[in-house]
C-alpha cells in the first residue's frame, strides 16, 4: 500500500473516530435534553442547554412519549403548568409549551397529537389574545392543516436530528452543560416543564425590577402604533384565530378527545398597559367573540377565564423589597408553578376551594366584562405608581 493510500486510510479513520467520539459524548450529555442516555447527578441530570432547541426536541420528546395528556401554549404554560403536578393523579402528562410560538404552530402542534398520538385522551390548549392579533391588512393565512398535510419525510427528519447528536454545537453545548450542573438556569424537565430558575437568578441578583421593566417594555414595542386586531379588517369571517380554533375543536370532537380551554391569568399591569396602548375595547371584544364562538361549536365545553381581576392577579410587586419573589407572578406575563397548580385545580374539577376560574359563555360574558372593567379602574392607582417607580414612559 502506498504512502498515499496510508494517510488517506489514517485520516478517514481519525475522521470517524472523531465523529464517533463527538457522538457518543453528545448522545451521553445529551444537552438538548432528548432523554435518550443515564441521567447521572453532577454530570447531565439537569438540561440547561435544552432551551436552545426545544421546538425540535419537546417534539421529538412528545412523540416518543405519547403521553395521555398534553399541555399546549406558550411559554406561560412551560414555565406555569407543572406535568407532575398531583392534579393530575395518575396521567402521563407533557408540558408541550413552546415559548414564542405563533397560535397557528401551537394549533398544528395540537392536531398533530390528536393525529399521531393513539394513547392522547385529553388536551389542554391556553388562548393569548395577543396570539390572535394580525395587522389589519392581513387576508390570507397559511392554516394548521396545511401545514399539517405537508409531513416531513424520512430526509428532513434526519437532517434536523442529526445535529443533536453529531455537530460540534452539541458538543459545545454538552459541555456547557457539565460545567453548568450547579448554576440556577432554567431547565427544562422531561416531562417539558420549565423550572424558571432564570428568572430566580434575576431576582436575586438584580431585584424584580428588571423583569418588570423588560417585559412591559417589550410588551409596548410589540404593540404601539401597529394597528392590530383579532379581527382583521379585510378578513370575512371572524379573524384568522377564530378559523384555526375551528379546525382544533372539530378534530378534537371527531376522535373523542377531551379538550380543555383557558386564558392565561396576567398581572394586573399587563392589562394595565393594554389600556394604555389602546388595545382594551379590542381586548373585551375578542373575549365577547371568544366567548359566543366557543358556545356555538363546542355546546358542552366551559371556556375557563382566569385573567379576571382577583387577589391573585393584583398581587403588589413590593419593589421596595426588590429581590424578594412574588408570590404568584414571575413578571407581568408570567405566572408561577403555584398559581399554575390552583389553575389545574379547577380545569380538572379537584374539588377547588378557591373561585380563581370564571367561566366564559353567552351567559355570562357582559357581567365579566363588566368585572374587567370594575377591576381595571381599581387598580388604576397602583398602576401609576408602579410606572413611576419603573420609570415607564407611555
Amino acid at each position: 500500500m502506498s504512502k498515499k493510500m496510508k494517510y488517506i486510510r489514517h485520516f478517514v479513520s481519525a475522521f470517524i473516530l472523531t465523529i464517533l467520539g463527538i457522538g457518543g459524548i453528545n448522545w451521553f450529555i445529551d444537552p438538548y435534553g432528548m432523554h435518550w442516555s443515564p441521567k447521572i447527578t453532577g454530570i447531565n441530570k439537569n438540561k440547561t442547554e435544552a432551551g436552545n432547541r426545544v421546538r425540535l426536541t419537546k417534539q421529538y420528546v412528545v412523540d416518543s412519549l405519547r403521553p395521555e395528556v398534553v399541555i399546549i401554549g406558550n411559554s406561560r404554560v412551560e414555565i406555569g403548568l407543572d406535568p407532575k403536578s398531583p392534579m393530575f393523579n395518575h396521567w402521563t402528562v407533557y408540558n408541550f409549551g413552546i415559548p414564542g410560538a405563533s397560535l397557528k404552530y401551537q394549533i398544528t402542534n395540537a392536531l398533530q397529537q390528536i393525529e399521531s398520538n393513539k394513547n392522547l385522551q385529553h388536551l389542554i390548549v391556553s388562548l393569548d389574545y395577543l396570539d390572535f392579533l394580525y395587522k389589519e391588512s392581513a387576508s390570507e393565512i397559511i392554516t394548521p392543516i396545511d401545514e399539517l398535510e405537508a409531513k416531513k419525510d424520512l430526509v428532513e427528519l434526519f437532517s434536523e436530528r442529526t445535529p443533536l447528536i453529531l455537530s460540534l454545537d452539541a458538543l459545545h453545548s454538552s459541555i456547557l452543560t457539565i460545567l453548568t450542573q450547579q448554576s440556577r438556569t432554567s431547565r427544562i424537565t422531561s416531562l417539558g416543564f420549565n423550572d424558571a430558575k432564570s428568572f430566580e437568578t434575576t431576582i436575586s441578583t438584580e431585584g424584580k425590577k428588571p423583569l418588570f421593566k423588560q417585559k412591559l417594555s417589550s410588551l409596548k414595542t410589540r404593540l404601539e402604533n401597529k394597528h392590530l386586531s383579532y379581527r382583521p379588517a379585510q378578513w370575512k369571517g371572524m379573524g384568522p384565530g377564530f378559523e384555526m380554533l375551528a379546525e382544533l375543536i372539530d378534530r378534537a370532537v371527531a376522535n373523542e378527545i377531551e379538550l380543555t380551554l383557558f386564558i392565561n391569568p396576567y398581572h394586573y399591569s399587563y392589562l394595565q398597559l393594554l389600556k394604555d396602548l389602546g388595545y382594551w375595547p379590542d381586548y373585551l371584544a375578542w373575549k365577547r367573540q371568544l366567548a359566543g364562538f366557543v358556545n356555538q361549536q363546542f355546546k358542552q365545553q366551559r371556556l375557563f377565564d382566569f385573567s379576571g381581576f382577583n387577589q391573585y392577579t393584583k398581587e403588589p410587586v413590593n419593589l421596595s423589597q426588590p429581590k424578594v419573589e412574588m408570590e404568584w407572578f414571575w413578571e407581568p406575563s408570567h405566572y408561577r408553578k403555584e398559581l399554575g397548580d390552583l389553575l389545574l385545580r379547577e380545569l380538572l374539577n379537584n374539588n377547588s376551594q378557591v373561585a380563581l376560574a370564571r367561566t366564559l359563555s353567552v351567559e355570562s360574558i357582559d357581567i365579566l366584562l363588566e368585572q374587567d372593567n370594575i377591576g381595571l379602574a381599581e387598580t388604576a392607582s397602583q398602576w401609576e405608581d408602579l410606572k413611576l417607580k419603573l420609570g415607564l414612559s407611555l
